[in-house]
């Protein structure tokens, strides 16, 4: 989900002038994405190791019979600089059956595996390793900021202006109480909650109810002040 906070996001770029560009925006980058932090890698290997294949539909009239022997080759020992040359969209000459065959770059197709605790993606040799392991702190800010947009909701559905401040009442299971009770002031500040009470308001104080991470969630408010 957009709103479940991450712990990192990994990056190698080609270029000293790309990396200054993002260390100039780090702010920006690190609240776009709802992460913690931004890490920069020299080596892109550390980060993900690519995969070449063919496909072999396309490839099919080119090889003929000597299809088993080039996806043997690419099973066992590849050229080293494969990737690179497929990448750089360089024809590539493969040693297979005693002869030299070449191949032209569009017959490959290149495969970038990361970690399994990462999402990562590559493309003209900037690779972008995302944190996807959730710990029980960044566990609970999630929760919280899905508190925060049923509030909202609720706030625009009882015609609040943007300026109203509120009383809060909020009727919720004991792990989604334990975010807020992690992430109160962060709660009552966005949405301009001058209380939070664990209970209904009552007393003609708006009411509604919704579904977060699968379980019922009751949110009841009421105008304090313009």
């Amino acid at each position: 989900k957009t709103r479940q906070p991450l712990a990192e996001i990994a990056v190698h770029v080609p270029t000293d002038a790309a990396r200054e560009g993002l260390e100039r925006h780090k702010a920006l980058v690190l609240e776009e994405l709802n992460v913690k932090n931004l890490r920069f890698v020299t080596d892109k290997d550390e980060l993900s190791s690519v995969t070449v294949d063919v496909n072999w539909r396309v490839a099919g009239p080119l090889l003929r019979d000597k299809t088993g022997a080039v996806r043997k080759l690419l099973q066992t020992s590849p050229p080293a600089d494969l990737a690179d040359r497929v990448r750089a969209g360089e024809s590539v000459t493969l040693d297979v059956g005693g002869g030299a065959l070449e191949l032209p770059a569009d017959v490959f197709t290149l495969k970038t595996v990361g970690a399994t605790d990462r999402e990562t993606v590559e493309e003209k040799d900037t690779v972008v390793a995302l944190a996807t392991a959730l710990s029980d702190e960044l566990i609970l800010e999630g929760r919280a900021r899905d508190l925060v947009r049923v509030i909202q909701t609720s706030r625009k559905n009882a015609d609040l202006d943007l300026a109203d401040t509120i009383e809060l009442g909020l009727e919720l299971p004991d792990d989604l109480r334990a975010a807020v009770e992690a992430h109160r002031g962060y709660i009552q500040e966005e949405t301009l909650a001058t209380g939070l009470n664990f209970e209904a308001l009552g007393d003609g104080a708006y009411a509604e109810t919704f579904k977060v991470e699968g379980v019922e969630v009751t949110v009841s408010l009421r105008k304090v002040s313009s």
